[in-house]
This record gives structure tokens, sequence and C-alpha cells, in this order.
């Protein structure tokens, strides 16, 4: 497996604005805002430099993001250490392709 490791550009962060907003739309029923979609990207950026152990992956494919999780990878639940997905979205046209597998 291949895995790399880079700073989102400024288009592919937009992209990833818009993919937030498509997964409100579609899995949370609720209509975001670009206010309220950036207010929620911000705050998902302070929470991975506060945790250590949360991580975002994106799936980007030609230059576009398609996908994304978030998760812990190091959480304590009954006195065991387990990781754990906190979101996980593929656009709809992107489905059906194994991207949601490979982000996990």
């Amino acid at each position: 497996m291949i895995i790399n490791i880079k700073t989102l550009t400024k288009d592919q962060f937009n992209q990833f604005i818009k993919l937030v907003k498509l997964y409100f739309k579609e899995i949370e029923n609720e209509i975001l805002d670009d206010e309220s979609a950036n207010s929620y990207v911000n705050n998902i950026l302070i929470q991975l430099e506060k945790y250590k152990t949360l991580c975002l992956i994106v799936s980007i494919d030609n230059n576009n993001i398609n996908g994304f999780l978030l998760g812990n990878t190091f959480y304590n639940y009954n006195n065991e250490k387990c990781s754990f997905i906190l979101e996980l979205y593929v656009s709809c046209e992107n489905r059906l392709q194994g991207i949601g597998k490979k982000l996990v």
C-alpha cells in the first residue's frame, strides 16, 4: 500500500469543504452554508492539532478530493486499546470503486 502524506492545496481545501457540505446534506440531512462548513472544517483542524491520535485522511484522484475519513487511532474502551472511525464519506459519483475500503 502506498501512503502519501501532504498538505492540501488551497483548491483541494476548498474541495474538502464542498465535500463536507455534501456529507452533511446526505448523512445528517442538514444544509450547511459556507460559513458553517468552514467553521466545521476549522474545528477539525483545531482538534487534529490538539489530539495527536486523531487523523484525517482524504482520497484524491486527479487532484480532486472524492472522500474522507476522520478517525481516532488510539482510544481506550473498556480498558482495551482500539481505533475507531468518527466519519467516513465518499461522494455519490465515486462510490463502488473501493475508495472507502482504501480510506479505512
